[in-house]
């Protein structure tokens, strides 16, 4: 029976393949896309996403070892990295479904093999806004080069790139791709997530932070370089946080940071030298529901990306706001606004002074209330699923 509230007959018919699922975004907007109606279905590599948060698992831990019918699991064995699709399974596709999504590197170099169905694209992180600029040449293994023209040559295949990212649509603009770059705001199932938050974790977090009054959160990876996919600047936290402790040297608060990162060493050193490091709890990469439980902690602030190259609403940032989490990062609010909608409750900073004086704003408990209620609002009204999962599906029913 399908969902009143969410169901949308204007996309009855519309069957949609999905190929590759980076970071876990095409099983959740395929997912959210049979709830509106839309069929369809997950072609899922696990060999080709080592990282556990591309494992639909980490979204609904329920269904490991027993995906619905509606995810195939591909054997790596059986399609090859460089050949791709068994043939097979290509024209299994172009007769079942009548478009194609696909979801990062993997996904991409796969619409080589697709000359009958209209291409899309859902675009997170650096897939489109860095790989295809590398040059081919660099590469020192000839696979390597091989992959990477792929990827170039298939940009120009797609119907339309669904991104939120104002920076990757301006590259893309210089590629004469025409229109076929789509501003598309990802959105939360806020309803849901508001109960999947981990309870044994939510317990332990209330017992270990009682004595407690804030508890300052870093659950992106550690970046504190620059690299091709940006740089978090991290070392903007720890600067901030050491200022604050050394300024309130008897003030109840303690911070938690993921242990994992590209620059995970340097955080490390910093911590020690800044004189902070006893204060700090590490945790290591979160499944999903328990990183629920540390985005909705009552006394958590949610601290994320103070880098200019990614001041667009990040993942962290929906996952937070979607439980009522109030977060600290660097936001572009004219492009929130446009892609989302107003009064976007995130708290820029992208320097120390900006990231301290929201660490000591945020310690008043009527303002920090009101941050909490604000954030629940504004998901409520812009950030749950059921909008702008349609708008993403009918953007494909334009190209049928």
């Amino acid at each position: 029976m399908k969902d009143q509230h969410t169901y949308a007959p204007e996309l009855k018919g519309l069957k949609v393949a999905f190929i590759g699922n980076q970071d876990c975004n095409a099983y959740r907007v395929c997912k959210w896309g049979r709830k509106l109606g839309v069929e369809g279905h997950l072609f899922h590599c696990p060999e080709k996403y080592s990282k556990l948060r591309s494992l639909p698992e980490l979204i609904d831990p329920e269904i490991k070892g027993n995906y619905p019918s509606w995810i195939t699991v591909l054997d790596s064995h059986r399609h090859d990295d460089v050949f791709g699709l068994r043939p097979d399974l290509v024209e299994h596709i172009n007769n079942t479904f009548n478009a194609i999504v696909t979801s990062g590197e993997w996904g991409v170099r796969e619409v080589q093999h697709f000359d009958k169905l209209p291409l899309f694209h859902l675009s997170i992180g650096g897939d489109i806004g860095v790989i295809p600029w590398q040059d081919w040449r660099s590469f020192e293994n000839r696979i390597d080069q091989y992959r990477q023209r792929i990827y170039q040559a298939s940009l120009h295949r797609y119907k339309a790139i669904f991104t939120s990212n104002r920076k990757t649509m301006a590259k893309l603009s210089k590629i004469n791709l025409g229109d076929r770059p789509f501003p598309w705001a990802p959105p939360e199932d806020v309803a849901s997530n508001k109960h999947r938050a981990n309870k044994v974790v939510k317990a332990n977090l209330d017992s270990k932070y009682k004595d407690t009054k804030r508890v300052f959160m870093w659950l992106s990876r550690l970046l504190m370089d620059s690299t091709h996919f940006g740089n978090k600047k991290t070392d903007i936290f720890i600067k901030a946080f050491s200022s604050f402790v050394k300024q309130n040297p008897d003030y109840p608060i303690r911070t938690v940071m993921v242990s994992h990162g590209p620059s995970k060493d340097k955080v490390y050193d910093l911590c020690q030298r800044l004189e902070v490091g006893h204060l700090i709890d590490w945790v290591p990469h979160l499944p999903y529901t328990e990183l629920l439980a540390y985005l909705s902690f009552p006394k958590a602030v949610i601290f994320d990306d103070f880098s200019h190259t990614n001041d667009q609403l990040s993942g962290i940032g929906r996952d937070a706001l979607s439980v009522g989490g109030v977060i600290v990062k660097s936001i572009d609010r004219k492009w929130t606004e446009y892609l989302y909608g107003p009064d976007c409750p995130v708290l820029h900073a992208d320097t120390v002074d900006e990231c301290l004086q929201h660490m000591y704003a945020l310690n008043n408990d009527d303002y920090f209330s009101q941050k909490q209620k604000e954030s629940k609002l504004w998901a409520n009204t812009y950030l749950d699923y059921p909008l702008n999962t349609k708008k993403f599906f009918k953007r494909i029913q334009q190209e049928l």
